[in-house]
C-alpha cells in the first residue's frame, strides 16, 4: 500500500456525528467517486450524492440472499440514487433482477484470492484430516458441520477403525455455543477448534477434504482458497458454489442442513 498516496480516516461515535465528519470530509476531498459496501454505508453513499452532484456514486452487495427490508432499501438505493453498482456473485445478481433491480447499472465482480505456490503430497497416514473455514456466525451454520462429523464418527465406527480429525478455523460470536455443542456430542477428540491462526495456508496444506456448510452465500472466498490447495470440495449449493464445484468431479453440492449427504 502506497502511504504516500493513501489516506485513512476512521469515524467514530454514534450514527449521526459520524455521518456529519463523512460529509465534512466529502466536502474537503471532493472525490470524483465514492465507493460503497452494504446496505448502511450503500445508502449513506446514495444520500451523499445528492450534496455532492459531482461525484459518482458507486454501490456495492454480497451475497445471493436478503431480507424483504434490505432487499426493498438497496433496490431503491440502486435505482434511484447510486450511479453504479457492483456485486461479488451471479447467483445474487439474478436474484436483484428478479426483483426489478436496474441491472443496466450493475456488474459482477467476483472476490479476488491470492494463488499459493502449491507443491504439495499427501500422505496416508491413516488418519483423513477435514477442514472447514469460516467466521463462527448464524449464515456459515457451523452446526451442520459439526452434525455431518458426528454422522460419519458413527458410519466409521459401525464399518471400520479408521480415524479421522475435523479443524474448525475461524472465529466469531458463536464460538462458546460451538464448544458446548461439541462437547455435549462427545466430539471433543474428533474436532479441533483453531481461532485465527497465523498462517491459513498451513492449514490448507494439512487438510485432505473440505467443506462448507453456509446457509447462503456470494462468491465463497475458503472455497476458492481450498481449490488452489488442490482439495476436493463438499458444499452447500448456495451463491455461486455451483459454478466454482462441478458436482461429484471436483466435489459435490449438497442441500443446506443435510448433515448426512455431507457426513
Amino acid at each position: 500500500l502506497d502511504t504516500k498516496r493513501t489516506s485513512l480516516i476512521m469515524l467514530s461515535g454514534r450514527q449521526l456525528p459520524r455521518l456529519f465528519t463523512l460529509l465534512m470530509q466529502l466536502r474537503k476531498i471532493n472525490p470524483n467517486i465514492l465507493f460503497s459496501y452494504l446496505a448502511l454505508s450503500n445508502v449513506l453513499c446514495g444520500l451523499s450524492g445528492l450534496l455532492f452532484r459531482k461525484m459518482v456514486c458507486v454501490g456495492g452487495f454480497r451475497d445471493s440472499y436478503f431480507t424483504p427490508f434490505k432487499l426493498l432499501i438497496q433496490k431503491y438505493n440502486h435505482n434511484y440514487l447510486l450511479h453504479y453498482s457492483i456485486i461479488n456473485n451471479h447467483s445474487g445478481l439474478e436474484l436483484l433482477k428478479r426483483n426489478n433491480i436496474n441491472s443496466k447499472k450493475i456488474h459482477v465482480i467476483p472476490n479476488y484470492i491470492t494463488l499459493p505456490v502449491v507443491s504439495k503430497q499427501r500422505y496416508d497416514n491413516n488418519k483423513v484430516t477435514i477442514l472447514s473455514v469460516a467466521r463462527f456466525i448464524e449464515k456459515k451454520d457451523p452446526f451442520t458441520a459439526i452434525k455431518s462429523i458426528e454422522y460419519l464418527k458413527e458410519k466409521l465406527n459401525a464399518i471400520n477403525d479408521k480415524h479421522f480429525v475435523f479443524k474448525l478455523v475461524g472465529w466469531g460470536k458463536l464460538e462458546r455455543n460451538i464448544r458446548n455443542y461439541i462437547s455435549k456430542r462427545n466430539l471433543d477428540d474428533e474436532i479441533n477448534i483453531i481461532i485465527n491462526p497465523n498462517d491459513i495456508n498451513q492449514q490448507y496444506k494439512q487438510a485432505d477434504i473440505f467443506i462448507s456448510t453456509s446457509l447462503y452465500e456470494g462468491t465463497s472466498n475458503s472455497i476458492m482458497e481450498a481449490m488452489s490447495h488442490k482439495l476436493p470440495v463438499i458444499a452447500t449449493n448456495v451463491g455461486d458454489n455451483h459454478l466454482l464445484i462441478e458436482n461429484r468431479k471436483n466435489g459435490y453440492l449438497s442441500e443446506i442442513r443435510d448433515y448426512n449427504y455431507i457426513g
